[in-house]
Order: structure tokens, then C-alpha cells, then sequence
């Protein structure tokens, strides 16, 4: 879709960034674009399962990502193929 089209953006591209390098990219469904804060909504995109000790990260979850266009951080609800909520983070 061109830059120009009429048509709204459904599907963005999210990309972690650290030091320099591209960590992860994934796919992710638009919800909501203000101006200043967008909402996406992804499947854990990671290999595998991402155990943290006080949460695991696995195939079927569901992130809910909130970015802001002013700020130096993002915020992510995480919740289980069922919906059910396992936690919230902050990316800093």
C-alpha cells in the first residue's frame, strides 16, 4: 500500500532495537494510531518458550503493545491464548 491510499493501515512491522541491532521483528495488527500513541496487537513472535522465572513467554500468547511517538519507552500486556492475563511490562 502506498503512502497515499485511502486505505487504512492494518498491518505495521514492530522492530526491537538494541545497541544498534535489530533483536527481533514481527508482524502486528494496528488498533488504534492518534498521533502520538499507537496500539498493537501481536503473538509472541519469539523461538520457542521464554521462561523469565516469574512469567514464561510461549507459542499462543497474545502482546498487546502501547508505543508513544513522545516518550523513550513502550508498555506490553501479555495474555494467554485464552485471554487470560498473565502480566504487563515496560520496555525501558
Amino acid at each position: 500500500m502506498s503512502a497515499n491510499s485511502a486505505e487504512p493501515v492494518t498491518e505495521v512491522s514492530v522492530a526491537l532495537v538494541k545497541a544498534g541491532r535489530t533483536k527481533i521483528r514481527y508482524a502486528a495488527t494496528l488498533l488504534h494510531d492518534d498521533g502520538t500513541r499507537l496500539a498493537v496487537r501481536a503473538p509472541w513472535a519469539g523461538d520457542g518458550v521464554r521462561d523469565f522465572g516469574f512469567v514464561r513467554f510461549e507459542a499462543g500468547d497474545v502482546f498487546t503493545e502501547y508505543y508513544w511517538r513522545d516518550r523513550w519507552y513502550s508498555v506490553k500486556e501479555v495474555r494467554t491464548a485464552a485471554g487470560v492475563l498473565k502480566g504487563w511490562y515496560c520496555d525501558v
